[in-house]
Protein backbone atom coordinates (compact mmCIF):
# COMPACT_ATOMS: atom_id res chain seq x y z
CA UNK A 1 0.00 0.00 0.00
CA UNK A 2 0.90 3.52 -1.18
CA UNK A 3 1.84 5.27 2.22
CA UNK A 4 1.67 8.68 -0.10
CA UNK A 5 -2.28 8.33 -0.69
CA UNK A 6 -2.94 6.47 2.62
CA UNK A 7 -1.70 9.86 4.31
CA UNK A 8 -3.20 12.01 1.52
CA UNK A 9 -6.23 10.43 1.72
CA UNK A 10 -6.38 10.52 5.78
CA UNK A 11 -5.49 14.36 5.96
CA UNK A 12 -8.98 15.12 3.11
CA UNK A 13 -10.96 13.31 5.12
CA UNK A 14 -9.68 14.87 8.84
CA UNK A 15 -10.36 18.01 7.07
CA UNK A 16 -13.74 17.87 5.72
CA UNK A 17 -16.97 18.15 6.67
CA UNK A 18 -19.13 15.67 4.58
CA UNK A 19 -18.33 12.58 2.37
CA UNK A 20 -15.73 12.61 -0.26
CA UNK A 21 -15.89 10.14 -3.74
CA UNK A 22 -13.16 8.37 -5.03
CA UNK A 23 -12.87 10.65 -7.83
CA UNK A 24 -13.21 13.71 -5.38
CA UNK A 25 -10.52 12.44 -3.14
CA UNK A 26 -7.91 11.85 -5.99
CA UNK A 27 -8.71 15.52 -7.68
CA UNK A 28 -8.03 16.68 -4.75
CA UNK A 29 -5.19 14.64 -3.74
CA UNK A 30 -3.78 16.28 -7.07
CA UNK A 31 -4.42 19.64 -6.37
CA UNK A 32 -2.40 20.00 -3.04
CA UNK A 33 0.32 18.74 -5.37
CA UNK A 34 0.84 14.91 -5.22
CA UNK A 35 -0.12 14.17 -8.82
CA UNK A 36 1.71 10.88 -8.56
CA UNK A 37 -0.83 9.38 -6.61
CA UNK A 38 -3.26 7.21 -9.23
CA UNK A 39 -6.90 6.20 -8.36
CA UNK A 40 -5.81 2.89 -7.95
CA UNK A 41 -3.92 3.21 -5.10
CA UNK A 42 -6.15 5.58 -3.59
CA UNK A 43 -8.74 2.57 -4.42
CA UNK A 44 -6.85 0.44 -2.29
CA UNK A 45 -5.92 2.58 0.82
CA UNK A 46 -10.03 2.92 1.42
CA UNK A 47 -10.07 -0.71 0.54
CA UNK A 48 -7.60 -1.29 3.52
CA UNK A 49 -8.64 1.29 5.90
CA UNK A 50 -12.64 0.26 5.57
CA UNK A 51 -11.59 -3.65 6.43
CA UNK A 52 -9.61 -2.04 9.13
CA UNK A 53 -12.33 0.33 11.18
CA UNK A 54 -10.39 3.35 9.15
CA UNK A 55 -12.72 4.71 6.93
CA UNK A 56 -16.25 3.85 5.73
CA UNK A 57 -18.45 3.91 3.11
CA UNK A 58 -21.90 6.20 3.16
CA UNK A 59 -24.29 7.09 0.81
CA UNK A 60 -24.26 10.75 -0.57
CA UNK A 61 -27.96 11.76 -0.90
CA UNK A 62 -28.68 12.44 -4.84
CA UNK A 63 -25.72 10.97 -6.10
CA UNK A 64 -24.94 7.86 -7.76
CA UNK A 65 -21.44 7.24 -6.39
CA UNK A 66 -20.54 6.58 -2.66
CA UNK A 67 -18.65 8.70 -0.50
CA UNK A 68 -16.11 8.23 1.79
CA UNK A 69 -15.48 9.42 5.62
CA UNK A 70 -13.45 8.71 8.66
CA UNK A 71 -14.68 6.26 11.51
CA UNK A 72 -16.02 7.75 14.99
CA UNK A 73 -13.40 5.57 15.87
CA UNK A 74 -10.49 6.74 13.61
CA UNK A 75 -12.17 10.16 14.78
CA UNK A 76 -11.05 9.89 18.48
CA UNK A 77 -7.51 7.81 17.64
CA UNK A 78 -6.87 11.45 15.97
CA UNK A 79 -8.08 13.59 18.72
CA UNK A 80 -11.17 14.81 16.65
CA UNK A 81 -13.02 13.48 18.60
CA UNK A 82 -13.68 13.30 22.61
CA UNK A 83 -13.09 9.51 23.94
CA UNK A 84 -15.96 7.29 24.94
CA UNK A 85 -17.12 8.03 28.46
CA UNK A 86 -18.83 4.54 28.36
CA UNK A 87 -16.85 1.08 27.69
CA UNK A 88 -18.48 -0.17 24.68
CA UNK A 89 -19.81 -3.85 24.49
CA UNK A 90 -17.57 -5.35 22.26
CA UNK A 91 -14.63 -4.16 24.34
CA UNK A 92 -16.47 -5.77 27.59
CA UNK A 93 -16.72 -8.85 25.36
CA UNK A 94 -13.08 -8.69 23.78
CA UNK A 95 -12.17 -8.72 27.63
CA UNK A 96 -14.18 -11.63 28.40
CA UNK A 97 -12.55 -13.58 25.78
CA UNK A 98 -8.96 -12.07 26.42
CA UNK A 99 -9.26 -13.73 29.87
CA UNK A 100 -9.95 -17.45 28.11
CA UNK A 101 -7.13 -17.12 25.95
CA UNK A 102 -3.97 -19.63 25.97
CA UNK A 103 -0.44 -17.58 26.27
CA UNK A 104 0.55 -18.59 22.55
CA UNK A 105 -3.43 -17.37 21.34
CA UNK A 106 -2.22 -14.09 22.88
CA UNK A 107 1.48 -13.84 21.70
CA UNK A 108 -0.40 -14.81 17.90
CA UNK A 109 -2.80 -11.69 18.79
CA UNK A 110 -0.30 -9.25 19.91
CA UNK A 111 1.63 -10.00 16.68
CA UNK A 112 -0.72 -9.60 14.73
CA UNK A 113 -1.76 -5.93 15.92
CA UNK A 114 2.15 -5.09 15.72
CA UNK A 115 1.17 -6.03 11.97
CA UNK A 116 -0.87 -3.66 11.28
CA UNK A 117 -4.02 -6.37 11.58
CA UNK A 118 -2.64 -8.25 8.97
CA UNK A 119 -1.68 -12.24 8.79
CA UNK A 120 -3.07 -15.40 9.12
CA UNK A 121 -2.97 -17.72 11.88
CA UNK A 122 -1.93 -21.49 10.95
CA UNK A 123 -2.13 -23.86 13.71
CA UNK A 124 -3.89 -27.44 14.36
CA UNK A 125 -7.75 -28.30 14.07
CA UNK A 126 -9.10 -27.73 17.94
CA UNK A 127 -6.43 -25.44 18.99
CA UNK A 128 -8.72 -22.33 19.96
CA UNK A 129 -8.20 -20.12 16.28
CA UNK A 130 -11.33 -19.07 17.13
CA UNK A 131 -11.22 -17.88 20.26
CA UNK A 132 -8.46 -15.72 18.91
CA UNK A 133 -10.60 -14.48 16.10
CA UNK A 134 -13.09 -13.21 18.64
CA UNK A 135 -10.89 -11.54 20.79
CA UNK A 136 -9.32 -9.53 17.59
Amino acid sequence: MDRIAANAVEELLKSCTGPLTLERLVDEIHDKGNRGVTKAQVSEYLAYASCNGLVKRVRIPGRSADGWILTDGRKRTLGLLPPSSATAPSERHRSSVMDRLYPWQRRALAKWEADGYCGIIEAVTGSGKTMVALAA
